[in-house]
């Protein structure tokens, strides 16, 4: 209050078992974000929201759970969500950003993949693909409806949640304009 920074929408990162926290992730690109980071605790916030109008439905047979860079925040409470309360649900993520090192929390959604979750990374960039030792050798280029359908099999049966940035989740117009 009073900084006179515009107010931006952040996605939350953790699940609502989570009650005493809410975790949010940004890249740092314009003055709310760079204040942010400047936080140090004790500091006061207003917050607003709930603002999407979308939320996970327990119900979904199979969820397909695609996202680009900081769009994994809410696709990342889903996975915690879900593993949490046991349901029994089928999920398959789907995470692209532009080089191995950026895809966040990635130690823990290969947990969660232990746990039957389908993980499925790609990375955008040549750059970088030197990563701990090894040549990163998972999928390169943007996610698209083919890469998910081999994933998946048949998409009739599968809810769709999708989070992030076109540059790296390649819809054709007339998939985005279904997807609504």
């Amino acid at each position: 209050p009073g900084s006179g920074i515009p107010s931006k929408a952040y996605s939350i990162a953790n699940p609502p078992q989570d009650g005493t926290a809410i975790e949010i992730l940004f890249e740092r690109r314009g003055a709310l974000s760079e204040r942010l980071t400047l936080l140090n605790g004790g500091e006061t916030l207003l917050l607003r929201g709930p603002l999407g109008k979308w939320a996970y439905r327990d119900e979904d047979r199979h969820a397909a759970l695609i996202c680009a860079g900081t769009g994994i925040a809410p696709m990342r409470a889903i996975v915690r969500y879900v593993l949490e309360k046991g349901l029994p649900n089928r999920r398959d993520l789907f995470y692209s950003d532009r080089t191995p090192g950026r895809l966040l929390f990635r130690r823990e959604l290969e947990a969660a993949a232990e746990r039957g979750v389908g993980l499925h990374l790609s990375v955008l960039e040549p750059e970088g693909l030197w990563e701990e030792g090894s040549w990163w050798d998972g999928a390169r280029g943007p996610l698209t409806p083919e890469a998910v359908a081999a994933a998946v099999g048949p998409l009739a049966d599968s809810a769709f949640y999708l989070c992030g940035g076109s540059r790296r989740i390649a819809l054709r117009p007339s998939a985005k304009r279904h997807l609504r």
